[in-house]
C-alpha cells in the first residue's frame, strides 16, 4: 500500500499551478509562520513527550475502509478517502464530515459528489483557507495529483483539474499534503522500485518541478507526510530498518524552514505489527491523526489520533 493551518491561498495561485509546467521553484522555502503560543506546549501539550493516549476518531468507522484524512484548522470538518460506496472494488471515493467539538463524534460521511469518479480517488488535503483541495486519483490511467479550488467555504467543490508537469509525470504521484503557508507541496512519487517523498515550491507563476527530500528518503521507501504547522518537525511512513518491519510512523525536525530534515527516527509509541500511516498534525502539535490497519478496529483502515500529555 503506497501512501499519503493560517493561510490564505491567493485563488489565482492555485489557478496557475493546475496548468503550470516547469516553473523554476523560488530561492528560499516555506518561510517560517509567526510565533503562536499554540505550537510550544502552553495550549494544553507538551510537544516534548511522546504521542499517547491512541484512539479510533469517533464517528469516523465503518464496516469498510476508511484512511488518510485532512482537517480544517479547528478540526471540526473533515476530508476522508473511503470505499463505502464501491465494496468489493478497489475504488475509493472522497467524503467529508463535521463535528462540533474535539469531544464529539464526526457525523454521517456525505460523499462529495463532484469529485467522485468510477475511478479511485483517494488522500485528500485542505488549503488553510478552506477553498482548495488536492487529493490522488487513478483518472485518465496514471495516478496524478488534482485540485478543486471553491470560491468560498460555504461553496461545493467544483470538478477538479489535474496539476501541472511540474508535479504529474509519468510516475505515480500520491498523498499530496501542503504546508502551512501554501507555498510547498509534499506528495509520493512511486516507481517500480521505490516510494520517495517529493517537495514542489509555490512561485507567482505556480508550483516549480519537485525535488525529492532525501533526508527523508535515505533509509528506504517513504510515503504519507504529515507536517507541523511551523514547518520544523514532520511525519512520515516507512518499513526501513529500526521499525516494527511494516509500515511505522518515522519523524524528522530542523530549526528553520530553509534547512534540511534531521534527527530521523520512528514514532515507536504508535508502532504496532500492522501499519500506521500519518495523515495530519493538529496546528497547536498535540494530536497526530493517522491512518492504521491495527487490530481492533471497525474493519480495514480506520482513522486514529494519538495526543500528548500536558506534562
Amino acid at each position: 500500500m503506497t501512501q499519503q493551518f493560517q493561510r490564505i491561498t491567493p485563488l489565482v495561485a492555485f489557478a496557475s499551478l493546475l496548468g503550470c509546467g516547469g516553473v523554476s521553484p523560488p530561492a528560499t522555502a516555506d518561510a517560517p509562520i509567526p510565533h503562536d503560543a499554540a505550537l510550544d506546549g502552553s495550549s494544553g501539550c507538551n510537544r516534548a513527550l511522546p504521542f499517547g493516549n491512541v484512539h479510533a476518531v469517533a464517528g469516523l468507522q465503518t464496516a469498510r475502509n476508511e484512511e488518510f484524512v485532512s482537517l480544517s484548522p479547528d478540526e471540526l470538518t473533515v476530508y476522508v478517502s473511503s470505499d463505502l460506496a464501491s465494496p468489493g472494488t478497489p475504488n475509493f471515493d472522497l467524503y467529508s464530515a463535521s463535528r462540533a467539538s474535539l469531544t464529539t463524534p464526526f457525523g454521517a460521511l456525505t460523499p462529495m459528489t463532484a469529485l467522485m469518479t468510477d475511478s479511485d480517488d483517494r488522500s485528500p488535503t485542505i488549503s488553510s483557507d478552506g477553498l482548495t483541495l488536492l487529493f490522488h486519483s487513478s483518472r485518465g490511467g496514471n495516478y496524478d495529483l488534482h485540485a478543486s479550488t471553491r470560491t468560498s467555504t460555504s461553496a461545493p467543490f467544483p470538478a477538479p483539474t489535474a496539476l501541472g508537469a511540474a508535479i504529474n509525470t509519468a510516475a505515480i504521484e500520491t498523498s499530496p499534503v501542503l504546508t502551512s503557508s501554501g507555498t510547498a507541496l509534499y506528495f509520493t512519487r512511486s516507481t517500480a522500485t521505490t516510494d520517495e517523498v517529493y517537495v514542489a515550491t509555490l512561485s507567482a507563476t505556480g508550483f516549480g518541478a519537485a525535488v525529492p527530500v532525501s533526508e527523508l528518503n535515505a533509509g528506504g521507501a517513504a510515503s504519507s507526510v504529515a507536517i507541523a504547522a511551523d514547518g520544523l518537525s514532520i511525519y512520515w511512513a516507512s518499513a526501513r530498518a529500526g521499525g516494527s518491519g511494516m509500515q511505522d510512523i518515522w519523524t524528522a525536525s530542523r530549526t528553520s524552514t530553509q534547512d534540511a530534515f534531521s534527527g530521523v527516527h520512528d514514532l515507536a509509541e504508535l508502532a504496532t505489527p500492522l501499519q500506521e500511516f500519518p495523515d495530519a498534525l493538529s496546528t497547536d502539535g498535540c494530536r497526530l491523526y493517522f491512518t492504521s490497519d491495527r487490530t481492533g478496529g471497525a474493519g480495514g483502515f480506520d482513522v486514529y489520533v494519538a495526543e500528548r500529555p500536558a506534562s
